[in-house]
């Protein structure tokens, strides 16, 4: 399990709800991918995968810093923002 507060350490910014009890179960990148509680790494089209990413177990997701958000993103969900140069969700494993 990969806590938010070592998620939100990686990141530059956050949005969402901030909870520390938060644990991903699982980091995933494929959004077709069933998972429990997992933590998204979109690495193309992510306005596209994150809803599905989302409809299959995602509980927070990575996100481009100034790529536009979709509407479709709840509020309270978490969202770790990384410059381009550190995309893909390098250093979690």
């Amino acid at each position: 399990m990969i806590a938010y507060r070592m998620v939100q350490s990686m990141a530059v910014e956050a949005r969402g709800i901030v909870d520390e009890t938060i644990c991903f179960h699982a980091v995933f990148v494929d959004p077709i991918q069933q998972v429990k509680k997992g933590l998204f790494v979109p690495l193309e089209r992510g306005a596209e995968t994150l809803k599905t990413a989302i409809e299959h177990g995602a509980i927070g997701s990575f996100w481009p810093l100034g790529e536009p958000l979709p509407r479709y993103i709840p509020n309270q969900f978490p969202l770790f923002f990384r410059s381009v140069a550190a995309r893909g969700g390098r250093g979690i494993a």
